[in-house]
């Protein structure tokens, strides 16, 4: 996403480089652009190396190209970022810009800042990284956002999950799901968190039962899960999982298909459950 600063700091190169690796894409202008993008980046080289995740006006023009056609293709040339935005105004009409929101997984905070320029109007961000909390503190500080950013050190499918919190309008668990074991547990906590409307982003296998299909997995770079292992499970598991633990209907929202379809693209859904 864009950030729009309004007294930019001198020391921003370097604090970029300080707060190095970025998940999550920032532009700031034409030669100051942060993210992981796949494309460009492995997930162990962007542990091992932190400066390949941004740019700024002093790297070569060759890279700072590669990031900002990345950037492009990525984030202006897609539609995800405002699909949800739609349905979620849809289905709360004028209640949406009363709504209080939090944020699973938030990373860098990128859809936090979404929501919250969207018109939301308390949106708290949730994340087990400090480094990424760090990051999303600084972001925020940055564009002047009002979001609110919380280091929460709590495995996201155990029974502790989310039972220190209050129940908000909306629930968004983005790229979460599919880094857990036990998907069901994650979705009872979501269901007691959410008054009116769950947002979900997730992979899953091609398979297309209903019965759960585990791929446990070792993944051994910083955008693990907590135990350092994963799961994915089918579509249809997911869906059936969201009525057993309570929500009335889903939604499944087509993402653009222009955007990694022979990818991760092709087998990861945005769901929107509503209470």
């Amino acid at each position: 996403m864009k950030v729009e600063i309004k007294n930019r700091p001198e020391s921003l190169e370097d604090d970029l480089r300080r707060l190095a690796p970025w998940g999550h894409y920032f532009k700031f202008d034409e030669k100051t652009i942060t993210g992981f993008f796949a494309s460009l980046v492995s997930a162990e080289k962007a542990v091992n190396s932190p400066e390949e995740t941004y740019i700024t006006n002093c790297d070569p023009e060759d890279k700072i190209k590669r990031f900002s056609d990345a950037y492009t293709a990525m984030m202006e040339n897609s539609k995800r970022q405002y699909m949800l935005i739609d349905v979620l105004k849809r289905i709360m009409g004028s209640d949406f810009y009363t709504a209080s929101a939090y944020d699973f997984a938030c990373n860098d905070g990128m859809k936090s800042f979404y929501l919250s320029r969207a018109g939301i109007r308390n949106v708290t961000g949730f994340e087990y990284r400090e480094d990424c909390i760090a990051r999303a503190n600084y972001i925020n500080e940055l564009g002047e956002y009002g979001c609110d950013f919380v280091h929460y050190p709590i495995s996201a499918d155990t029974e502790q999950f989310g039972e220190n919190l209050d129940p908000v309008d909306i629930v968004c668990s983005f790229g979460l799901l599919h880094h857990l074991i036990d998907h069901e547990q994650h979705l009872k906590s979501l269901y007691k968190l959410t008054k009116r409307v769950l947002l979900i982003h997730c992979a899953f296998t091609g398979e297309k039962s209903k019965n759960v299909v585990l791929q446990e997995k070792d993944v051994e770079n910083s955008f693990k899960s907590v135990l350092g292992k994963r799961a994915l499970t089918t579509k249809p598991a997911i869906l059936e999982m969201l009525y057993n633990v309570g929500f009335s209907y889903v939604l499944d929202i087509v993402d653009d298909t222009k955007i990694d379809q022979k990818g991760f693209g092709k087998y990861s859904t945005y769901l929107v459950a509503v209470v």
